[in-house]
């Protein structure tokens, strides 16, 4: 162990362990990781989502995860929430329509898979210790050190905290829930469990082909996942199934539930209707079920380049285990982080404003990714509420989560990233149509409300006194590899993308990663204006300089504009007006009587 580290990375889950093989891969920095416990070791969430295949393989984990039997194919979901026919996805669903090319991702053995990560980042280069665990970390400039439980102290230029939820070293960190409701996560694992796709009727589209997805299924006092993961049982790679609960600890209280009983748990939810099908023949295989609590959590700040500090994973925030987005999120943000610290580090011509702007474009961009995919998942349980008008659990949601405070960023997102493409396909039953979700859930109420700063046809639009654009730097938040953006791309792009999920190992050049450089971008500013108030747009994706030209010393009357804007220019157009930049006067009808 040295005694100096360029970064020290707290914690060797997936989101540290692939942070350590991307800084490893890409820069020439001395990285070291401090895991506080032995590997292997158990941890939840074994079902992900399909962006972080290309952040496995950019990091150079994928073939060696392939190559191993940690791991079942994973095609998208099912979700039975009101007993017709359940909704059922697979990833990214409207450009599989399109160009008949599954995108994938993986149930597994998070203790297995979670070693393959960490061995790997050791095997690279990255210093790595295990049992050492972190206790505090000084974030003084010239002076960064983090102190070990056994006393040792070891120096470091940025310190990143990927130890997960409970984490607590960094002296300004501020945490609060997400949401107002506090759910319990419970799960056991069992034998004898029938595969999700065999369950029979036309709405299956897994069956046919026996392609696996996660099982999701809505009950009075919760819901249920179910989940295909290969565990090594008397030595040897056996198929089980994950079967967890997510549910109110109150409310199980009540009912003198004993959730850490797996017999009890299991007793507890084999009867649901359809998901009873797939359990009636199996047995719990755990000696107790593993618990977690009210962990939709988030922290005030995800980054602080003054006290250089970056969080990523579970340790800045996470949302619902609904969907599996947990690890994809991590992943995406330790692969943003990694540019972020390349570029502060050894690129020796970005000025001190280019520096404090990424880093606040990292903090910013993924605060409006956990704030609108919370949202979705608020309009998820309104959902289901509205078909279990009985249930105390699900109407205590839709109560609750009514009257969330809303930051104004989350309307930024609303705006800038929209809803979760594969959760828009399941609130849609396949529509894809914003109009068909449900209008009194959260999101929609939200995007009803952010849609009242549209101009009317009448008004007059012009840019406050001062506004000009600078240029800049900036990163790509999520940063997804192969993923279709929200904006308009080529059909060669896309074609591109198809080719590279055919096979993403021996297709990996068919597409660019989106984090290996910096992009650049324009902000509308006014001299002395902080930067959380300043309006970011890359100008490729909308065309914001022709949008600053129309508006420059003009007045617009909003129905002309709008025959020149694209739907791009209009979204950046609500942000202006969000922001205070753009003025929207309100046209005076003059009456004349004859």
């Amino acid at each position: 162990m040295q005694t100096q580290y360029d970064i020290i990375i707290m914690g060797g889950g997936s989101s540290g362990s692939i942070l350590g093989a991307l800084l490893q891969k890409k820069s020439n920095l001395n990285i070291a990781i401090f895991e506080q416990e032995k590997f292997p070791r158990d941890k939840i969430g074994e079902s992900f989502t399909h962006p972080i295949i290309p952040i496995l393989e950019e990091a150079g984990i994928l073939q060696k995860i392939i190559t191993s039997k940690c791991w079942i194919k994973k095609y998208g979901g099912i979700f039975d929430w009101d007993h017709t026919p359940p909704k059922t996805t697979f990833f990214d669903m409207q450009n599989y329509l399109e160009d008949q090319v599954y995108r994938w991702a993986i149930h597994t053995d998070r203790a297995e898979f979670d070693k393959i990560l960490l061995d790997h980042a050791r095997e690279v280069g990255v210093s790595v210790f295990e049992e050492k665990k972190i206790t505090t970390y000084h974030p003084t400039s010239g002076n960064r050190y983090v102190k070990l439980e056994s006393g040792e102290k070891i120096n470091c230029s940025i310190f990143v905290d990927a130890s997960g939820r409970k984490n607590n070293v960094i002296p300004s960190a501020k945490k609060s829930f997400l949401s107002n409701y506090k759910n319990l996560a419970a799960w056991i694992h069992i034998t004898s469990g029938k595969p999700a796709e065999d369950l029979e009727g036309n709405w299956n589209i897994f069956r046919k082909d026996q392609l696996s997805p996660i099982a999701c299924f809505a009950f009075e006092h919760g819901w249920v996942w179910y989940i295909p993961i290969p565990k090594i049982i008397d030595n040897k790679h056996t198929t089980v199934h994950s079967l967890g609960i997510v549910t109110d600890p109150k409310l199980i209280k009540s009912l003198g539930k004993d959730l850490k009983n797996p017999k009890e748990l299991f007793d507890f939810i084999k009867t649901i209707p359809r998901l009873d099908k797939l359990i009636k023949d199996a047995k719990p295989i755990s000696r107790e079920a593993k618990i977690v609590s009210n962990y939709s959590m988030i922290q005030e700040k995800f980054c602080d380049l003054n006290e250089g500090w970056i969080m990523v994973g579970d340790s800045a925030y996470f949302v619902d285990p609904l969907f599996s987005s947990g690890v994809a999120f991590a992943g995406g943000m330790a692969s943003t982080a990694s540019l972020l610290i390349r570029e502060t580090i050894e690129n020796q011509t970005l000025t001190l404003e280019a520096k404090n702007d990424i880093w606040y474009d990292y903090d910013q961009e993924w605060h409006k990714i956990a704030h609108s995919f919370a949202l979705s998942i608020d309009q998820w349980y309104y959902a289901i509420a509205k078909h279990n008008p009985q249930s105390v659990f699900w109407n205590n949601r839709n109560m609750l989560s009514s009257d969330l405070g809303i930051k104004d960023e989350t309307f930024n997102a609303l705006v800038d990233t929209s809803l979760n493409q594969d959760l828009l396909t399941i609130l849609t039953s396949g529509s894809l149509k914003k109009e068909d979700l449900d209008t009194k859930g959260k999101f929609l109420r939200k995007l009803s409300e952010l849609n009242k700063c549209e101009p009317q046809p009448e008004d007059q639009i012009s840019l406050h006194k001062g506004i000009y654009i600078r240029k800049g730097y900036s990163i790509n938040v999520p940063g997804f590899k192969a993923s279709i953006p929200s904006v308009d791309i080529s059909k060669k792009e896309k074609k591109a993308i198809a080719t590279y999920w055919k096979d993403p190992l021996l297709n990996a050049n068919a597409v660019l990663s989106e984090t290996d450089t910096l992009i650049s971008c324009y902000r509308f500013t006014k001299k002395g204006l902080s930067r959380n108030k300043e309006v970011r747009f890359i100008n490729h994706q909308t065309n914001g300089k022709a949008l600053y030209l129309l508006l420059k010393d003009n007045t617009i009357i909003y129905k002309e504009l709008e025959k020149k804007m694209d739907s791009a220019q209009k979204t950046l157009l609500k942000n202006l007006i969000l922001q205070g930049m753009a003025i929207v006067t309100k046209t005076k009808i003059k009456e004349f009587i004859n």
